[in-house]
């Protein structure tokens, strides 16, 4: 953990942390249709349990959402570059409930996942890398694992 000079500077770097993780998080999330890749995602779930909708936007807790193999907040903790995170590759359906018995938790260690980009990449084309990494290279983070 890093030690700061005086509470003024230990609080300005927590919501330094607080605002690159919000940022990351956006930045990783999926920016692609489904159905560009129908064969690589189980529809019948999505037929069977529709989409997972909250309470307060059409209540269906049942329902289906899409996930991170590989988690936001790993990627985050390991610092990964965001389009490894976002990647189709990284892309599972599941139950929204399944997923939030999970947590924070992986599916897959990011070799595996990189190895999995890879092998996509070679079978679609290489998928377009769309992050603006401004904002965080603004707050000083580096990525160690980028593709």
């Amino acid at each position: 953990m890093q030690k700061c000079c005086s509470r003024k500077c230990a609080s300005h770097n927590k919501y330094k942390t607080s605002d690159a993780r919000k940022l990351y998080k956006r930045l990783c999330g999926f920016n692609f249709a489904l159905n560009s890749y129908p064969n690589e995602f189980d529809f019948d779930l999505i037929n069977k349990y529709g989409w997972y909708k909250a309470k307060n936007h059409g209540d269906n807790p049942n329902g289906v959402s899409r996930d991170h193999c590989y988690s936001i907040d790993e990627g985050f903790k390991n610092l990964v570059d965001p389009y490894i995170i976002s990647h189709p590759a990284n892309c599972i359906l599941i139950q929204q409930r399944k997923n939030a018995s999970k947590h924070t938790k992986s599916n897959i260690s990011i070799e595996d996942l990189i190895e999995k980009i890879k092998y996509w990449n070679e079978k679609y084309g290489e998928y377009e890398n769309k992050i603006d990494y401004i904002g965080i290279s603004n707050l000083g983070i580096k990525f160690n694992i980028t593709i």
